[in-house]
């Protein structure tokens, strides 16, 4: 049997950058409807987390999630194709981008 593995990385804001102004475009209709409840009373990191699942398909999981008073969050990627996986990081960094701009 081939080994297999993931790739793990925690992605940490600097404190006060992000804010609940920031938003990514949703282009689907149906999971801004969904997202836009919850962003309401969600932390900082939690809106990121939404904005990306709405407008990319990527899910990751918000620090918050895990106890910790810094906004960002974790990504536990177990893709093998090198293409998709160069596209989920490449994806990830420009709507890092795109979200702090768009204060």
């Amino acid at each position: 049997m081939e080994p297999k593995g993931a790739f793990y990385l925690t992605v940490a804001f600097d404190d006060d950058v992000l804010n609940s102004s920031m938003r990514l475009n949703v282009e689907n209709k149906k999971a801004d409807e969904f997202i836009q409840p919850l962003l309401t009373s969600a932390a900082n990191d939690r809106r990121f987390v939404y904005y990306l699942l709405a407008s990319t398909g990527i899910c990751v999981v918000p620090l918050s999630a895990f106890c910790t008073l810094k906004d960002g969050f974790r990504v536990t990627l177990l893709e093998e194709s090198e293409e998709k996986f160069d596209w989920i990081y490449r994806t990830l960094r420009d709507r890092i981008g795109e979200y702090i701009a768009s204060v």
